[in-house]
């Protein structure tokens, strides 16, 4: 999702110009209507963040750590998630609690929530490589036809076993990824430099 900011931001703006993009299990936006994503949404997000807000940092960390589990369980009810959503749920969010900052995770969803760069896609005119897998919960498949579509001649690596782990549950394909990327860049700079005389 970086990436794809990055890029869409003014010319100017941009210290280093990519020359090509590999997006893998990532999103152009819409995350709150997707997969877990769909929790975005939830009422409960908004109610955490304003507590987490008025709340000490010791105390915070407390409250979470105390109240992650139940309203996990709660959430993943009520949207009515099951069995891999619902595993899959509760331990990207046992990670996150436990490896990140809470003030940070916390918040960081909102803008999750809002993330919309589908208005620059159009605008992508360096090679680009999707990868996706077909077991992702967080960013399905449906992300990637997104971007697929949106960016003009973009490639879509598709591997249907994998989740949104691809670097441990696909490495092969990540990097054949970068391979593929790195050779449709190459030839690029070798025909720009074919015109030019060596002195």
């Amino acid at each position: 999702m970086v990436a794809l900011t990055y890029v869409g931001l003014p010319a100017q703006q941009r210290p280093v110009e990519p020359a090509g993009l590999v997006l893998i299990a990532t999103a152009a936006g819409r995350l709150a209507e997707r997969g877990l994503g769909r929790l975005l949404a939830a009422p409960a997000l908004g109610v955490l963040v304003e507590i987490l807000a008025r709340t000490p940092h010791h105390g915070a960390d407390q409250v979470v750590r105390a109240l992650v589990g139940p309203a996990c369980r709660a959430v993943a009810r009520a949207r009515g998630l099951r069995g891999r959503e619902r595993a899959a749920l509760a331990a990207a969010v046992a990670d996150a609690v436990h490896t990140t900052a809470l003030g940070t995770a916390v918040g960081f969803l909102p803008a999750l929530k809002s993330h919309d760069v589908y208005p620059t896609l159009g605008a992508i005119t360096i090679p680009a490589v999707v990868v996706s897998g077909g077991l992702d919960l967080l960013t399905p498949t449906e992300h990637a036809h997104d971007l697929v579509s949106g960016i003009t001649g973009a490639l879509h690596f598709h591997v249907p076993g994998a989740g949104h782990m691809l670097l441990c549950d696909a490495p092969k394909v990540v990097s054949a990824a970068f391979t593929r990327m790195i050779q449709t860049v190459a030839v690029g700079y070798a025909s720009v430099d074919s015109g030019v005389e060596a002195i």
